[in-house]
């Protein structure tokens, strides 16, 4: 902390010199090591790291991903089978996981998994189903953190948050029957479930057993949930030139934007054919490839707007709004509308809260420019909020990159009441600390300390 008892120029330079020395470790990391995850989840964490290697490689980043997966698992499922392996460590129950980097390995325990590799991330998730009933994910989720502080311990642990599905799934198409269970079909005070509440359910109790532990979420269902409120990503649906009751063999209806994988014919194991079903739940290309862009930037602290690789079948267009939610939902500090979800460029602004109108209380908002965003924050804009913290973001070293600080410093220095000054660099031209060190040249340059 701080103390009152330095010099406001000493405490600005404090600040400068440790939020400077904090990014160009996370560049550090980001440029100079490979990052190793652990997921422990199921298909949805195989939907959301999909994509990831490909797109890091394309940043000079090295990710290798590592699964502790069960089609469905729950976290009550994975915390059973770690059960009976601590009961008997040769029993099979115990053993659910396979390696797929080795599928000539036997099966393994969670704490084979776990020391499997020297893990630099461990997800967790709920599954989908239950992750909306916050009452779902105890005792279950402290015995899996308790084993992953047990055998991986220099692993970071990341809440893995997943997402509401998609508009036409059978628990929103029609009302609940009156015989049927509400466990499965309501939130937690008897709501009947909507896309919207579905993902307010989840991303509190997610937020919930985050805040237990002290671990940070990677934002999946955020930005699923700011996805679908851009035009590109409004799921049309149904196909009117399609047969649903009579569907040809192997064909299936046009459903642009959708971020799921919807209808299709698909071959159960053991079944004697391929049915036409509907899969609301699973992500698409698209949706992989914006859980892929939310992790990106989690892990690395790197903006993901400057990606520009993107699997087929995705536009350019389609890849760059995917992007957008992606970063709107991983940098949620950045927004206004902080103790919310983010809203995404183009969609309509939200109420501003009691907490967001009083300069009193309002500490925790900041604001935030890019460069090459149109517009310095002038007084008018910025007239009657409180900014306690200005994020700045250039492309390269201070005072080298495209972003021209003077109009902002006056405008902010007019209003006042700024205590912390943050700039993050997109892209380095010397090692790490030398372009600290050139940073805090250029701030001294300006008498910003």
């Amino acid at each position: 902390m701080i103390s009152s008892a330095h010099s406001p120029r000493f405490s600005s330079w404090l600040r400068w010199l440790v939020l400077l020395a904090a990014l160009t470790t996370a560049a550090a990391t980001a440029f100079g090591e490979t990052v190793r995850i652990l997921s422990i989840g199921n298909s949805f964490s195989e939907n959301s790291l999909r994509h990831l290697p490909a797109l890091a490689a394309t940043q000079g980043v090295e990710i290798i991903v590592g699964e502790a997966n069960m089609p469905g698992a729950s976290l009550k499922r994975h915390a059973s089978h770690w059960r009976a392996a601590q009961l008997n460590a040769d029993d099979a129950e115990g053993k659910p996981y396979r390696d797929r980097r080795n599928p000539s390995a036997p099966p393994q325990s969670l704490a084979e998994r776990l020391q499997a590799d020297t893990w630099d991330y461990v997800t967790i998730q709920q599954f989908s189903q239950e992750s909306f009933r916050p009452e779902t994910y105890e005792p279950w989720a402290g015995e899996i953190v308790a084993a992953i502080r047990r055998y991986a311990p220099q692993a970071r642990i990341l809440v893995h948050q997943t997402w509401a599905y998609r508009d036409d799934h059978p628990w929103f198409a029609a009302k609940m029957p009156e015989a049927s269970s509400p466990s499965l079909h309501a939130t937690q005070s008897g709501e009947f479930l909507t896309p919207a509440t579905m993902h307010a359910g989840l991303r509190a109790a997610y937020d919930e057993l985050a805040a237990r532990y002290g671990f940070t979420v990677v934002p999946v269902g955020d930005a699923f949930h700011l996805a679908r409120q851009m035009p590109l990503w409004q799921v049309q649906f149904p196909d009117p030139s399609f047969d649903y009751k009579n569907p040809p063999a192997d064909a299936r209806p046009n459903e642009p934007g959708s971020l799921f994988v919807g209808w299709l014919w698909r071959k159960a194991p053991n079944a004697p054919a391929a049915t036409f079903t509907l899969d609301a739940t699973h992500a698409n290309v698209a949706g992989e490839y914006l859980g892929a862009c939310v992790f990106f930037e989690t892990l690395t602290g790197r903006d993901v707007l400057s990606v520009t690789w993107h699997p087929a079948p995705l536009t350019d267009e389609q890849a760059a709004s995917l992007r957008t939610a992606a970063h709107a939902a991983a940098r949620p500090s950045l927004s206004p509308n902080s103790s919310s979800t983010p809203a995404p460029a183009g969609a309509p602004a939200a109420p501003r809260s009691e907490l967001e109108q009083s300069t009193d209380r309002a500490s925790s908002i900041g604001f935030s420019l890019r460069a090459g965003e149109s517009g310095a924050p002038t007084h008018g804009r910025l007239q009657g909020r409180r900014i306690e913290l200005l994020h700045l973001k250039d492309d390269t070293e201070i005072g080298l990159g495209t972003m021209d600080f003077a109009p902002i410093f006056k405008a902010v220095d007019t209003i006042g009441a700024l205590r912390w000054q943050v700039v993050e660099i997109e892209r380095y031209n010397h090692d790490p600390m030398e372009s600290a060190r050139h940073s805090l040249e250029k701030i001294r340059e300006w008498d910003r300390v």
